[in-house]
């Protein structure tokens, strides 16, 4: 990993929980998901001062159906940050 070159590889543990279950939305989510879940993300950042693209991969160890068949999470991430400072 080199966080000052112009790209950047990025790895490790990922554990998610679901903080607040309070909104209307999520009542039938939290019937049907597990409250946690634990991943492995894998992705890369092009740096370009002061602008930061990135994309990441999460493969999801964890079972995080409660209704019936098991379920892992995958996802895709991809943003634009801005560096302030």
């Amino acid at each position: 990993m080199n966080s000052e070159g112009l790209i950047t590889v990025v790895a490790g543990p990922q554990f998610s929980f679901l903080a607040s279950g309070n909104q209307s939305v999520l009542e039938n989510g939290k019937k049907l998901f597990k409250k946690t879940d634990f991943a492995f993300v894998a992705g890369a950042e092009v740096n370009m001062r002061p602008l930061t693209l990135y994309a990441r991969y999460v493969w999801g160890f964890s079972d995080v159906s409660d209704f019936g068949s098991k379920a892992n999470s995958q996802q895709i991430q991809a943003g634009l940050s801005l560096r302030l400072f």
